[in-house]
């Protein structure tokens, strides 16, 4: 399920109509979690904004990108950012690897020395606090797909205002 999707199209024979075909395709084949608007935003531009400045006024590096056009007019470039609720599924593998690779001691031993604790502190403990918080972004991820998800909110909010505390 996706939380959010944005779509950056560049191209100079970009059609509207084309555009709104693809936009109303896409929505119907995208599922979005329930509490959230099923928008897809999008972006549209003739060139592309990564470009610097001096590449655009050097006028030898502008020839060579008039002639690229040329050869590339009918061509679009695109690019689709998104936060999915699928990405659970990559967590859950390197928790899983994470847990074995404890459980057999790993790559430790380039941790646990004494200098790196006195500069650090304990280790161990790092390592613990940040499997315990990646283990809440997994969680994060699974509940957000439930409708009720924000309306749980405030309750999470006064929990973890505790916690810091």
């Amino acid at each position: 399920m996706f939380l959010s999707i944005l779509d950056i199209l560049i191209g100079d024979n970009v059609e509207q109509n084309d555009i709104q075909k693809a936009l109303i395709k896409a929505r119907s084949r995208v599922q979005f979690v329930p509490w959230s608007s099923a928008a897809i935003n999008l972006s549209i531009g003739s060139r592309s904004p990564f470009l610097s400045r001096s590449q655009l006024l050097n006028p030898a590096i502008h020839k060579q990108q008039q002639q690229h056009q040329l050869q590339q007019q009918q061509q679009v470039s695109g690019l689709m950012l998104s936060n999915t609720t699928s990405i659970n599924n990559l967590f859950n593998k390197i928790l899983k690897d994470y847990d074995s690779f404890m459980k057999r001691g790993a790559y430790l031993n380039w941790y646990q020395n004494k200098e790196y604790e006195k500069l650090n502190g304990d280790i161990m403990a790092e390592f613990s606090d940040s499997r315990e918080i990646f283990h809440k972004v997994i969680q994060e991820y699974k509940n957000c797909e439930s409708i009720s998800y924000l309306d749980d909110d405030d309750e999470d909010e006064d929990v973890d205002l505790e916690e810091y505390n």
